[in-house]
């Protein structure tokens, strides 16, 4: 038996080792990948760590996706030691060599180092050698010794040569033989300050053409910030009314059939100002590009007027001290050099960049088009494709819609409904029609003044005190300070999605927080004379939902205060929605002390704008009377001590801005056990005075 056991353990290890021996590079990185990697890291566009073949394909395709997304950015690591290609990355020639900057050169030996496209300056200095070209190999460094009374050269200083341009105005060295050289040494020709070509300074004409430019540039840089600024502006107010409109949203959400007008308004609003948001981002994002491109050719620019600008009063000082050492004795020991293996150099030309790496950029682009085609399968599945997409979206040349968003809005729901109600509670059969206007006044891009006006007219049934005159019943301030959003006035509360609380309230709410969002109300209600409750709300990446709550209100109804405690939790199963409240009442007093619960499944959304949209919603309601205070369903529960039951309700967009709902609800009242039966049923009318 134990050689049996340890057949079958050996066996099932091989059973996991074997795959890796059979197929030890199933999914290995080619050959040529190294070698185009490794190009493109020479050029700057991704640094490749130690252990690079130890990598397997996904962590290969990631430096891939680095590199590529460097490349098309024009973006290079910052690495002194990679091959420049831009010609802003050119490094500046020095003279002398490379040595002329080390503490060994002697610094009567060498000179400062100078710029492409201008001539270094050569007086009373050692003879000046300008920086090979770049492929060129760099000589030796000229060296200064202590001359032979045999063998000195002097130097000329009434020796002149004329160069004719900036470009070409180099010092042409002679060699000067050592001590120990055969050869006598000829004369070497001087290069003075009086030349035309004696120093780097630049035309005057061409300094004022560079000073225009940075002019013209200025101005660009203003106009740019100007229009960005802007821009800005417009993301941010956007951006703020969509976080508005979104916590609107959230203190509404839930199957509340009530409510559906105004969450219906509340997700087109959002769907709207969602759509504008992006745009504008899109076009601050190219609009803050050109901006940084322009500000960087402008520091390019000053950058060189001012190292001109320097290179003249060089060239000036200069000029004034050669004059001085002219006028002074000529018993003056003249400077002596001796110089070796000093090749002649022709004038000093600044190199064309692009024509050089032209061929080499072409070879890089079309590594990486195969690199890309390689690893196509894992650059998906790091994003590297979506990203791309959304770069060139918001790289779009097309401008952003010129949005004017009106001072004054108002949107308004007509309904048309009726319900037949039956049970010891009910209120038997009711029809009505409803109007309700929502204005919207734009105070200043942040606050608003809020509104609703409510018309109802009952056609069948019981009538109540609103019946035929127009009430007022929302007026409020909504605005943010700060990352705070605040209700200020009499404005709707939907606490608990309705099932403690969803009516009038007045007083103040403060809404903060980003994922985690908090709730705070304080003021009172027409069942109580003082109520205020807080909630903190969180929803996951994958739409999952929690909530907590503590409720207060006294009195309720004359009576007694209530205490109510709720926790929520909502997931997406598929496409269903589950739900499931936990609420705990305390009513001190008759409303008995209890545990409620609220368990329900919903499908699609109340969407008033897309013809053919449905929702659906099945509920299961235990609720003891200290756990609501007034209900947002149009059964008979605020009539009943406690309930529970079932609840239905569908809804149907039959047309653009028309919208059909119904609701059926059974329950029983708690204390009676009666039931109560409720079959409703609305069509609704929404318009608004503005265009989207």
């Amino acid at each position: 038996m134990r050689i049996a056991s340890a057949a079958g353990g050996l066996l099932t290890a091989l059973a996991f080792v074997a795959p890796a021996i059979v197929c030890p590079n199933a999914a290995a990185v080619p050959e040529w990948a190294y070698d185009a990697l490794g190009d493109l890291a020479a050029a700057g566009y991704v640094k490749l760590p130690d252990g690079l073949r130890q990598l397997d394909r996904p962590q290969f395709a990631h430096l891939v996706a680095v590199a590529l997304t460097n490349l098309n950015d024009g973006r290079r690591l910052p690495d002194s030691s990679l091959s420049p290609l831009l010609p802003e990355q050119q490094p500046a020639p020095t003279i002398g060599g490379s040595e002329a900057s080390s503490p060994k050169a002697k610094p009567e030996a060498t000179a400062t180092a100078g710029t492409p496209g201008l001539a270094p300056v050569a007086a009373t200095t050692a003879t000046v050698k300008p920086a090979a070209a770049p492929e060129t190999a760099v000589s030796k460094p000229v060296e200064t010794k202590e001359p032979k009374p045999a063998e000195k050269v002097t130097t000329a200083p009434e020796e002149k040569k004329p160069a004719a341009g900036i470009a070409e105005t180099t010092a042409k060295p002679v060699s000067a033989p050592r001590p120990d050289a055969a050869k006598p040494a000829a004369p070497a020709p001087v290069v003075s300050s009086s030349s035309p070509a004696a120093g780097p300074s630049a035309p005057a004409d061409s300094l004022a053409a560079l000073r225009q430019e940075i002019a013209r540039g200025e101005a660009q840089e203003k106009e740019l910030a100007a229009q960005t600024a802007e821009l800005r502006t417009r993301y941010q107010q956007a951006l703020q009314e969509l976080r508005r409109l979104t916590a609107n949203l959230r203190q509404s959400e839930g199957p509340a059939t009530d409510g559906a007008e105004r969450q219906s308004a509340l997700r087109q609003a959002k769907e709207h100002q969602t759509a504008l948001v992006e745009e504008l981002a899109g076009a601050l994002s190219r609009a803050e590009k050109a901006l940084n491109e322009e500000r960087r050719h402008l520091d390019l620019s000053r950058m060189e007027l001012a190292r001109r600008e320097e290179a003249g009063d060089r060239a000036e000082k200069t000029a004034v001290s050669e004059a001085a050492t002219a006028a002074a004795p000529t018993e003056t020991a003249p400077l002596t050099l001796y110089a070796a293996d000093v090749p002649e150099v022709g004038p000093l030309v600044e190199t064309p960049v692009k024509a050089a790496t032209s061929s080499k950029d072409e070879r890089l682009q079309k590594q990486a088009a195969r690199l890309r085609a390689e690893f196509a399968k894992e650059l998906e599945a790091e994003g590297f494709f979506d990203d791309e997409a959304a770069k060139k979206q918001a790289e779009a040349t097309m401008p952003p819609r010129a949005v004017q968003t009106p001072r004054f809005k108002l949107d308004g729901a007509a309904r048309f409904d009726a319900g037949q109600h039956n049970g010891p509670q009910s209120i038997g059969s009711r029809s009505r029609l409803r109007l309700r206007l929502y204005p919207d006044y734009n105070i200043d891009n942040n606050w608003h003044f809020l509104g609703m006006v409510e018309l109802e007219k009952i056609l069948h049934g019981k009538r109540g005190d609103k019946d035929g005159n127009p009430v007022l019943d929302r007026y409020y301030l909504e605005g943010f300070t700060g990352i705070t959003l605040w209700d200020i006035g009499a404005f709707g509360s939907t606490m608990a999605e309705g099932n403690i609380y969803d009516s009038k309230f007045i007083g103040i709410r403060a809404r903060v927080g980003d994922p985690v969002e908090y709730t705070f109300e304080a003021g009172e209600t027409h069942p109580s004379h003082r109520a205020y409750n807080f909630k903190a709300s969180y929803r996951t990446a994958d739409r999952q939902l929690f909530e907590g709550g503590f409720y207060y209100f006294s009195p309720v109804y004359g009576g007694n205060s209530r205490h109510i405690y709720m926790l929520n939790y909502r997931r997406p199963i598929g496409v269903l929605d589950f739900g499931a409240m936990y609420l705990r009442g305390d009513g001190r007093g008759p409303a008995d002390n209890g545990n409620g619960y609220i368990l329900s499944l919903s499908w699609g959304k109340e969407d008033s704008w897309r013809p053919g949209a449905q929702m659906a919603y099945l509920k299961y309601y235990h609720q003891p009377a200290s756990t609501y205070v007034e209900h947002t369903m149009n059964g008979m529960a605020d009539y009943m001590h406690g309930f529970r039951g079932w609840g239905l309700g569908y809804s149907y967009t039959l047309a653009k801005d028309w919208m059909l709902n119904i609701e059926v609800d059974r329950l029983q009242d708690l204390m009676t056990h009666d039931y109560n039966n409720t079959v409703w049923g609305s069509i609704t009318w929404f318009f608004k005075t503005y265009k989207d």
